[in-house]
């Protein structure tokens, strides 16, 4: 089955350049999976994903400084909000946002600084409310070991891709089925110890359950 990447959303994820595999890479992938040449460069494809995503992971903040860097953005905006204010109850100050409207006033109106009271009292109630939301952001930064529910999204989007690029080229999706010599889950692990050897056997299983029984889904 040939597959046009412009009709499927997962082939919007994939990397331009794909990773390199070796002949016994393939092999092990066509194996169990029975996927055709075509599909090479989209598994290559899939494990660049997977890697750039994981690389972005190791470098990005612990949930410790997250939390910190939204305490800093919460009080900026605390503080922004408290000048606006004093700002709003300045008749000077207002005078000079009349004269700073866009298009911009010679003279102070009525009407001229009506609007500027309007425009300041707006920008109060966004400030304020971009400080609650960073307030709420704090509460709601994984707890969990540093990085695990990261990772285990990653390789679940990674399962996900690989299961759509199965069922693109031969119609057939990963399933429970453990009979036989080989089975199509066996494909969703060979692609996995290539892309990180460092997976768990035990994450990748969790993984094919999700996709099998909600193709995807993790629950919040």
């Amino acid at each position: 089955m040939a597959a046009d990447e412009y009709e499927h959303k997962w082939a919007l994820l994939l990397p331009l350049i794909p990773i390199q595999l070796s002949e016994d890479q393939w092999h092990a992938i066509v194996r169990p999976s029975g996927l055709p040449s075509e599909a090479r460069p989209y598994i290559g494809r899939a494990i660049a994903m997977y890697q750039v995503f994981d690389t972005t992971r190791r470098r990005s903040q612990t949930a410790a400084e997250t939390r910190a860097a939204l305490d800093d953005a919460q009080r900026h905006a605390l503080s922004l909000h408290r000048r606006m204010t004093e700002l709003l109850n300045n008749p000077r100050a207002l005078i000079a946002l009349t004269l700073a409207l866009d298009p911009p006033r010679e003279f102070t109106s009525v009407m001229g600084e009506r609007t500027a009271q309007i425009r300041t009292t707006k920008a109060i109630a966004e400030i304020a409310s971009f400080a609650q939301w960073f307030a709420t952001a704090q509460q709601r930064v994984a707890k969990s070991r540093p990085g695990a529910r990261e990772k285990a999204m990653q390789l679940q989007l990674f399962v996900t891709v690989l299961d759509q690029i199965l069922m693109q080229f031969t119609g057939n999706a990963i399933d429970r089925s453990s009979k036989g010599p080989t089975t199509r889950r066996e494909y969703i692990s060979a692609v996995c110890r290539i892309a990180d050897p460092t997976i768990r056997p035990s994450s990748i299983e969790e993984a094919m359950k999700r996709q099998i029984k909600s193709r995807g889904k993790i629950s919040r």
